[in-house]
């Protein structure tokens, strides 16, 4: 008999099944996220009609920085 004959099997290296099965699953959830990001429709959002002031805030006085002298700042 040969060593060869006697030897015993070499352990299977690599990646399990599972894994790799696992990881191309991943690969094509990741692909279809993409192209539906990319190929659905343009977000839309409605603008209100009449833009008004948070409450208890005034717009500023026009000119509010020419009244300020050189001593406030």
């Amino acid at each position: 008999m040969s060593a060869e004959a006697t030897a015993a099997p070499a352990p299977r290296t690599g990646p399990r099944p599972r894994t790799k099965l696992a990881a191309i699953a991943v690969l094509a959830c990741l692909a279809a996220l993409a192209a539906y990001a990319m190929f659905s429709g343009p977000t839309t959002v409605p603008l209100p009609t009449h833009p008004q002031a948070g409450p208890g805030r005034a717009a500023p006085p026009a000119g509010g920085d020419e009244d300020r002298q050189e001593g406030d700042r």
